[in-house]
């Protein structure tokens, strides 16, 4: 799958990143006592100043939430992936935990920015475990991103399809609103992205229980999954039984694949 000199590539908090954000607190807190020593000067009084009574407290609100930011990142994991494990490599003790991607039991995609423009990923071993982001901070994360779904959809899909085939069923954690996005624009902490997973979807070997409601395997004729993000299955009539936005539910791709894996047995 990975070649060697993936399978030995460390990535990185990014120092740019870092330094960025340096750069902009510095430049804050500059113009923000500035601005209060003018304000000072001409009296807080003088018509001249009155508009800009705030400049000097916003710039030093905006420089320690970039303060706090810039701490977050510096506290932030590296990572390494293998062919069937992640490593994540601990900023002070540099010590490394391996994680067998077989074993990762949640894997959830959400974005921020403006416009949502920066991709994150986020994984768990267990439901009592933290999670560990991948996102913003990271050089190339894009690259590991996909590499890790990639590496994940390899070693975890068998997992599943064998639970499925022993008379198990496996469970996926969805939200049952869009609102989980709102107002997480700028959340400084990326966790709060991952609340919000009230429901779930239950998949066994015969159908799968979705809000409160059954659909046979029998009765599906196809799985997709467009670019737009939205999973949906269709019956053997070409009605569209039920849809998912990737965004609400954990493992995507895994449900996607899974889905289909029992489409064709």
């Amino acid at each position: 799958m990975n070649s060697s000199s993936n399978t030995n590539k460390i990535y990185k908090v990014d120092s740019a990143y870092g330094g960025i954000i340096k750069a902009v607190i510095i430049l804050l807190f500059v113009v923000g006592g500035a601005s209060l020593w003018l304000i000072i000067k001409l009296g807080f009084n003088n018509p001249q100043t009155a508009q800009y009574k705030l400049l000097p407290f916003l710039c030093i609100a905006l420089g320690a939430l970039l303060f706090y930011r810039g701490k977050q990142l510096s506290n932030q994991s590296s990572f390494k992936l293998t062919d069937d494990a992640i490593i994540i490599i601990e900023s002070k003790t540099r010590t490394e935990r391996a994680i067998q991607l077989k074993d990762i039991i949640e894997q959830r995609t959400f974005y921020l920015g403006k416009t949502y423009q920066v991709e994150h990923l986020a994984f768990r071993k267990s439901e009592n475990e933290d999670w560990y982001i991948i996102g913003i901070g990271i050089k190339q994360s894009r690259e590991l991103i996909q590499r890790f779904k990639d590496a994940y959809l390899h070693n975890r899909l068998p997992i599943l399809q064998s639970m499925l085939n022993n008379g198990k069923k496996v469970i996926f954690n969805m939200s049952s609103s869009s609102d989980v996005f709102k107002n997480k624009i700028t959340a400084l902490k990326t966790t709060d992205m991952l609340k919000g997973f009230d429901e779930i979807v239950e998949v066994n070997s015969e159908r799968i229980s979705f809000k409160g409601k059954e659909y046979y395997f029998s009765d599906i004729q196809s799985v997709t999954f467009p670019s737009d993000g939205e999973i949906a299955v269709y019956s053997k009539t070409g009605d569209k039984l039920f849809t998912v936005y990737y965004l609400l539910i954990s493992n995507p791709e895994l449900f996607f694949e899974l889905l289909k894996s029992r489409l064709h047995n």
